[in-house]
């Protein structure tokens, strides 16, 4: 096997409407290098947020898609919830941290 990314096997994700519905004016995230933090590995994804006339802002966008920012300026990397529940869950029942949860 060969490890490859999600962005380089085509993965384009399109905030901000349904699955089936294209935005006339899609924006891209950071030249399209987009971090996406899962329980099965790190990923680097092709990410558009929605600039059209039924915008929202783009943390709501990606929080709608369940994703968590890093950061609230210039978000690049998000988690998703699964991801953070699976470590609301061992931190409360297994105590562990955030260093263990990682390793």
């Amino acid at each position: 096997f060969k490890q490859v990314t999600l962005k380089s096997l085509g993965l384009h994700i399109q905030l901000g409407h349904a699955i089936d519905d294209l935005c006339c004016n899609p924006k891209h995230a950071f030249a399209n290098e987009f971090v996406v933090m899962d329980t099965n590995s790190i990923h680097k994804v092709e990410l558009d947020f929605c600039e059209c006339s039924m915008v929202q802002m783009h943390i709501k966008q990606l929080l709608r898609t369940h994703l968590f920012l890093a950061t609230v300026t210039n978000p690049k990397t998000t988690t998703t919830f699964h991801m953070l529940e699976l470590f609301q869950l061992l931190s409360f029942e297994f105590k562990a941290s955030s260093y263990e949860y990682y390793q």
